[in-house]
C-alpha cells in the first residue's frame, strides 16, 4: 500500500510538474513572440512606410517641377512668338539686282 500511495503521489507530482512546464512553455513563446513583432516586424513595416511616403513626396515634388518647366516653356515659346511677328513693310530695303 505505501507504494500505491508513493507512485499516486510521484504522478500527481509529474501531473504538477507537466502542467507548470507547459504554462512556462507558453509564457516564453508569447514573450518571444511579442519581441518579434516589437523589435523586428513592426519597425521594418514603420520603415517602409516612411520610405513609400518620402518616395511618394518626391514624385510629387519632380512632377511639379516639370509641370512648371512646361509651363515656362509655352510661356517662353508663346512670348518668342509674339515677338517675331511679321515684320512691318517699311522694315525690308529694297535692292536692285546687280548684273
Amino acid at each position: 500500500m505505501p507504494i500505491f500511495l508513493a507512485l499516486t503521489a510521484y504522478l500527481a507530482l509529474d501531473q504538477y510538474l507537466c502542467t507548470m512546464l507547459r504554462y512556462v512553455f507558453y509564457g516564453l513563446l508569447i514573450y518571444m513572440l511579442y519581441r518579434l513583432i516589437f523589435n523586428f516586424i513592426l519597425p521594418v513595416a514603420l520603415a517602409t512606410r516612411k520610405v513609400r511616403k518620402q518616395f511618394k513626396q518626391a514624385k510629387e515634388r519632380m512632377e511639379e517641377m516639370q509641370q512648371q518647366q512646361y509651363q515656362q516653356q509655352q510661356t517662353t515659346f508663346s512670348q518668342s512668338q509674339k515677338t517675331q511677328a511679321k515684320p512691318a513693310a517699311d522694315d525690308y530695303i529694297d535692292f536692285e539686282e546687280v548684273k
